[in-house]
């Protein structure tokens, strides 16, 4: 028997494989419009659009809209490939949770003759509601979250076990770094520090942020180009770049069984860095920044590169990503703000495709199919109730579209004899001449042996 729990995590993960393949659609387009764009736009303009992959693999829920691809490639076309695969009927959140809790469900019927309500049960087996083979994804996407979150935590535990409270002593950087934290107006307290454990200077921490400087750095840098190195960390304490660093990891963690969710966020960190040189330049001068960008590839030079972690922002980075932050710093002055915001709008739109959520027709019998193919049906009209139903059928299914004009032709069944035992949906439809039955809510069924007598839950009739 499926339990709620059980309705309730399915779900999710359906939400989550639904939200990674939508996520790629978008990752795949957002990194074509920045080839194109990507010495037009300004670089934090090109760091603030991967928020737009961060907040659409976040929302649970995004309206539906007209331009949606989904509208040609919507999550039911997804439960048909899980169907191909599988051999069963995948269901999205709001149907696992209503129709899997029982053996046996209750039975609402739509009364064509008479407003006296009957009830009745309809036998169901639990057992072909979820595929074996979609339950062992579920568990083998879960055991993979879990080892990532470990390793993730274990990881970034040591390194801040490792790190020696060592403050900085040196009364000109002491000097320096208060003075640059008051021009940028940082009230918080972080401590400076030298340790022997980090092999580049870098931000470290959430709660309790400390800059790290490798031992002696203060010997082989001048002291201005260590103000610059203290200007590129700060920035990334004001901008709250560890905090995004934490939140693309846990969406790594999620989606790690996507190489592209992966890549894009590698990409972002590298347009992180950018767009914090682009914030420091902008406080420079020609001739400073000039030194700026040497200062840079001396790092490259000088220290090895530092590890990717979310607890730490480091200036640093390997050979080749400086090389591309000096070739960006030195185009800073041709980014367009017409071009940015030209590349924004284009980013909106797709997002707007590939998040939002596909909007219905309310006419089922015009729905598409995946295959393109219009739906075929067939109407049935009883003019005396008012009730319209339809035979649909497409590539993959047969079923049914009710329309009932007056809602008070809807009646609720219990059994007859409830509280002895229940009886079938069709028992109920012929003995009460009604025009269809659907099975409604559960029953109490402990251990398997449940006979219908007993709702499980509220039941409220007329």
């Amino acid at each position: 028997m499926l339990t709620l729990l059980q309705a309730n995590y399915l779900s999710f993960f359906y939400w989550v494989l639904l939200t990674s393949v939508r996520a790629s659609v978008f990752i795949i387009f957002l990194m074509g419009v920045k080839f194109v764009l990507r010495h037009k736009m300004g670089a934090r303009f090109q760091y603030l659009v991967w928020l737009v992959l961060i907040t659409g693999l976040v929302l649970p829920w995004t309206p539906a809209s007209s331009i949606s691809v989904n509208n040609f490639l919507n999550s039911s076309h997804l439960q048909q490939i899980i169907t191909a695969i599988f051999g069963q009927t995948s269901q999205p959140s709001s149907t696992l949770v209503e129709n899997k809790q029982s053996i046996l469900d209750q039975t609402a019927v739509v009364n064509s003759d008479s407003g006296q309500a009957v009830g009745s049960t309809e036998t169901q087996p639990a057992g072909d509601y979820i595929p074996f083979v979609y339950n062992l994804m579920f568990w083998i996407w879960l055991s993979g979250v879990l080892t990532f979150t470990v390793l993730t935590v274990l990881v970034n535990k040591r390194f801040s076990e490792k790190i020696e409270d060592d403050l900085v002593t040196d009364q000109r950087l002491l000097l320096d770094f208060a003075e640059l934290k008051v021009k940028l107006k940082i009230k918080a307290d972080i401590l400076l520090l030298k340790s022997g454990n980090v092999n580049s200077p870098a931000l470290l921490g959430l709660f309790h942020p400390r800059l790290l400087l490798p031992v002696g750095i203060e010997h082989t840098f001048s002291l201005q180009q260590v103000n610059y190195i203290f200007l590129h960390e700060l920035l990334h304490f004001k901008r709250k770049d560890i905090w995004i660093n934490w939140l693309t990891q846990i969406l790594i963690i999620s989606h790690w069984f996507n190489p592209l969710i992966w890549y894009a966020f590698y990409r972002m960190r590298e347009d992180q860095e950018i767009a914090c040189d682009a914030l420091a330049i902008a406080r420079l001068d020609t001739e400073q920044a000039q030194d700026y960008a040497y200062t840079l590839i001396k790092l490259a030079e000088t220290y090895s590169f530092a590890p990717r972690m979310a607890s730490l922002a480091s200036l640093s980075g390997s050979k080749s990503q400086i090389k591309q932050r000096v070739i960006m710093i030195s185009k800073l002055k041709q980014a367009s703000v017409k071009w940015s915001l030209l590349g924004i709008l284009v980013i909106g739109l797709i997002a707007s495709a590939t998040f939002s959520g596909a909007k219905m027709d309310a006419n089922p019998i015009t729905q598409g199919n995946s295959s393109g193919q219009t739906l075929e049906a067939t109407k049935g009209v009883d003019p005396g109730s008012g009730i319209t139903i339809e035979d649909i059928t497409g590539p993959n299914f047969k079923g049914k579209v009710m329309l009932i004009k007056d809602p008070k032709r809807v009646k609720l069944a219990v059994s007859q004899e409830i509280g002895v035992t229940g009886e079938r949906v069709s028992d109920l439809v012929k003995d009460t001449g009604a025009v269809a039955g659907i099975n409604a809510g559960g029953f109490y069924d402990p251990d398997g042996k449940g006979n219908g007598a007993f709702p499980d839950g509220l039941t409220m009739h007329d």
